[in-house]
C-alpha cells in the first residue's frame, strides 16, 4: 500500500500523471467509485492532451487543467489510503485439528496481540455452515494460512483439505501465503507417509464394511460415502503435504520453543 501512494505521488510531482494514473488503476477494484473517479481525470488529461496537439489551447490554460488534474489525483489518493491500508492488512487463517485447540487458540492470541486479523473456525464458524464451503470461503478471503501441524492434523481430511486449497491458490491471480508451523515432528520421519496411508485404509476398511451392510439393508450411504471421499483425497495428497511440509520452513511452536516460534510467524507475517 505505502509503496502504490507513494509511488503515485512521486510521479505526479515529476509531472507524470499518466503512471501516477496507471498506479492508482492497479491499485483499486475495476467496479469501485475510486475506479470511476481516476477514470475521470484519465478523460480529462486525454482530452487535455488532444487539445494540446491540435493547438486549440494555449500552454498556459493546459498546464492549469493539469494542475487541477493532479490536484483532483492527490485529492483522490488522501481518501485512498486508509482504504487500501485496511485492505492490505495481513488476514491469517488458522488450520489446526481440534485435538490441538489449546496450541491454536494461545497462536490466534498472540496474533491478534499484535493488531493481526486472525480468522479460526471455533469463533468464524456458524451453526449449521456447510463445513468445506467454509473452509473454501476461508481460504480465498484470508492471504496466509498458518498449518499447525502434528500426527492429527494431517491424518484429518479437513485440515488437509485447507492445505491442499491454499497449495492451488498459490499459483493463483490472488496467491496465498502458507506458513506451517508443528507441535509435533512425526512427519520429518521417512516413514510418516507410509504409516499415515496405512492407517488411512484401515478407516477406508471401515467405512466400506459399514456401506456393504448398509446397501444390503436398502439404507442410504451419503453420510459414509462423503466421508470416504474426504479419505481417498487425503491418501492421494497426503505425500504432497507432507513433502511440502519437510521442504518449507516449518516453524516449531512446542511449548518450550513457543515464545521462539510465534516471534518468527509474527515476523513472516508482517515481512
Amino acid at each position: 500500500m505505502g509503496n502504490t501512494v507513494d509511488d503515485a505521488r512521486t510521479m505526479i510531482g515529476a509531472g507524470n500523471s499518466n503512471a501516477a494514473i496507471t498506479i492508482l488503476l492497479k491499485a483499486v477494484d475495476s467496479a469501485s467509485d475510486f475506479c470511476s473517479q481516476i477514470t475521470m481525470q484519465a478523460g480529462k488529461l486525454k482530452e487535455i492532451t488532444k487539445k494540446e496537439t491540435l493547438g486549440i489551447i494555449s500552454f498556459d490554460d493546459a498546464m492549469m487543467a493539469r494542475n487541477q488534474i493532479n490536484y483532483a489525483l492527490l485529492e483522490i489518493i488522501k481518501e485512498l489510503e486508509p482504504v487500501l491500508a485496511k485492505t492490505n492488512q495481513p488476514k491469517v487463517f488458522i488450520s489446526y485439528n481440534h485435538a490441538d485447540a489449546f496450541t491454536a487458540n494461545k497462536i490466534k492470541d498472540r496474533l491478534e496481540q499484535e493488531g493481526i486479523a486472525v480468522t479460526i473456525d471455533s469463533e468464524a464458524m456458524m451453526p449449521g455452515e456447510n463445513i468445506q464451503a467454509f473452509i473454501e470461503k476461508c481460504v480465498r478471503e484470508s492471504n496466509i494460512v498458518l498449518s499447525l501441524v502434528s500426527k492429527k492434523s494431517l491424518l484429518s481430511a479437513w485440515v488437509a483439505m485447507e492445505s491442499i486449497n491454499t497449495f492451488f491458490q498459490e499459483k493463483s491471480a490472488d496467491p496465498k501465503q502458507f506458513i506451517p508451523c508443528y507441535i509435533e515432528p512425526d512427519f520429518f520421519d521417512q516413514k510418516f507417509t507410509d504409516d499415515a496411508i496405512n492407517e488411512i485404509d484401515q478407516r477406508l476398511n471401515a467405512l466400506n464394511t459399514i456401506m456393504e451392510e448398509r446397501i444390503k439393508q436398502n439404507l442410504g450411504i451419503d453420510d459414509i460415502d462423503d466421508e470416504r471421499s474426504r479419505l481417498l483425497d487425503l491418501k492421494h495428497y497426503i505425500d504432497k503435504i507432507v513433502g511440502r511440509l519437510r521442504n518449507n520452513l516449518c516453524i516449531d511452536v512446542r511449548d518450550e520453543n513457543f515464545e521462539t516460534g510465534i516471534k518468527k510467524i509474527i515476523e513472516k507475517i508482517k515481512s
